[in-house]
């Protein structure tokens, strides 16, 4: 439904970067750090890394030379950093490389700060923005379910599920407000989640009454199919009257192909095959659509 993209998961992890950053924060690591929340530190500078060189590219764009090389040499000491934090990582010395992690994000902060970067305006500003698309597509998924309620069909989960993730982008909303970014930013990823479960539950209802009203149709579908292979068989004849080799070639093959469809939708009903029936009924409403849209194109020019 062109809804929700991995594009808003990634800027949630940005965000999330940048909600870290502004509390000077190193995610995951507490006095005693496990394994894999050194390892998952690891990963998450990598992000910043990116987004820090992103900013000195865009600062060199500026003309500001200056402040784009103060972001690369920090970089690059950060990187020595976590070079040591993997070392010890892989020697099993938790304790030195969750040190070594938190010098790596605090010097990449620092120099971010020192050029002029205000994580905590720039994480609420884009949280802000991520609030404002979910919005949007929940109200995008909210038309989609009152067409599918129009239809009979109930409904109510999916309302209150689109309630719940309402209330949860209210409420990080008013966090961002507050200048909890944290808390504001598992609120929208929550939303996310719920909102990504109800496109995917509306898409399957949607192949759900598509079938049904083929098989309602298939009767009409199949009558059509075999006048579209009298009508192609003529087109063929005529053009191969005409010395139209190649046109009668590409006629032939599409109608073949209606002849196919045709044999193997006779097959699957007489073995009582009902999927495959569905399948093939729907293959062939595509190649009839596909056949249309080619005989109408040369009017439309």
């Amino acid at each position: 439904m062109g809804v929700l993209s991995g594009t808003h998961a990634r800027a949630l992890l940005a965000i999330s970067l940048l909600a870290m950053m502004a509390l000077n924060w190193t995610p995951g690591l507490s006095a005693t750090p496990t394994k894999n929340a050194v390892a998952r530190v690891i990963e998450a500078y990598q992000r910043l890394r990116a987004y820090a060189l992103n900013r000195a590219s865009d600062l060199r764009e500026q003309g500001m030379e200056e402040q784009a090389e103060t972001l690369e040499e920090a970089v690059q000491t950060a990187d020595s950093l976590m070079q040591e934090a993997k070392e010890a990582y892989q020697a099993g010395d938790l304790e030195t490389a969750s040190e070594k992690v938190r010098e790596a994000f605090n010097t990449t902060r620092e120099a971010l700060i020192a050029v002029g970067e205000s994580p905590g305006e720039m994480a609420a500003r884009r949280l802000m923005a991520a609030i404002a698309r979910h919005k949007r597509a929940l109200r995008r998924l909210r038309s989609a379910v009152q067409r599918v309620e129009n239809l009979g069909i109930d409904v109510s989960e999916l309302k209150d599920d689109l309630a719940r993730a309402d209330t949860l982008l209210q409420e990080a909303e008013d966090l961002v407000r507050e200048g909890n970014l944290a808390e504001a930013t598992q609120k929208v990823s929550e939303a996310h989640r719920i909102l990504v479960s109800v496109a995917s539950k509306l898409r399957e209802i949607a192949r759900e009454v598509l079938k049904d009203r083929i098989m309602e149709r298939s009767d009409e579908i199949v009558q059509a199919v075999e006048r579209t292979i009298s009508r192609l068989e003529e087109a063929e004849q005529r053009l191969i009257s005409e010395n139209k080799t190649q046109a009668a070639a590409k006629v032939a093959e599409v109608r073949q192909k209606l002849e196919d469809l045709l044999e193997d939708f006779h097959s699957c009903v007489q073995s009582g095959d009902e999927e495959g029936v569905e399948q093939i009924l729907i293959e062939m409403v595509r190649a009839l659509r596909s056949i249309a849209r080619y005989l109408r194109g040369p009017r439309r020019g």
